[in-house]
């Protein structure tokens, strides 16, 4: 009888271990690991995106890092963004270069609803995937630039202006 109750306290205190975390091994994956084959991660999004083509497609940059051992593996990173209400909203897709080393790449997303303009912050998910399985997800929340249509009215005159809108 003694030996059902320590059964009793033991199996509750394994399980929260497993979904607590301390036992990932035991919980699954999210450290960007699939079958020991290939993994992933998300190192950096860049803290700015370029509008183009009138507010059509935005470019967003970030560096990843990932191994494909044996080149069997489709990697590709989904990468959207949108700010809080949704109604601006870009999507995009690239394969990746699997080598082992930190890459910077830059994704051109199309716009799926309404544009954004310069100012406006949105949130960049990059998703890495290798055909369906996911290998890593980072987001960040970005400022949107345009560097081509930039606000020089007055023709760079007047540097105070440059600080206006950094408050979000």
């Amino acid at each position: 009888m003694q030996h059902r109750s320590r059964l009793l306290l033991v199996v509750p205190a394994a399980t929260a271990l497993v979904f607590t975390g301390i036992s990932p091994a035991l919980a699954g994956g999210g450290d960007g690991h699939h079958d020991d084959d290939a993994w992933a991660k998300v190192v950096d999004i860049n803290d700015e995106a370029e509008l183009g083509d009138d507010g059509d497609e935005l470019d967003v940059t970030f560096t990843y890092e990932c191994d494909d051992d044996d080149d069997e593996y489709d990697i590709s990173a989904d990468v959207t963004a949108k700010n809080r209400h949704e109604d601006i909203r870009y999507e995009g897709d690239k394969a990746l270069d699997c080598n082992g080393e930190e890459n910077e790449i830059t994704v051109t997303l199309e716009k799926k609803d309404e544009a954004a303009e310069e100012g406006d912050w949105v949130k960049v998910t990059v998703t890495i995937n290798d055909d369906d399985d996911e290998l890593a997800e980072e987001s960040e929340w970005v400022e949107v630039v345009d560097d081509d249509n930039g606000d020089d009215k007055d023709n760079g005159d007047d540097d105070k202006d440059d600080d206006k809108g950094k408050g979000h």
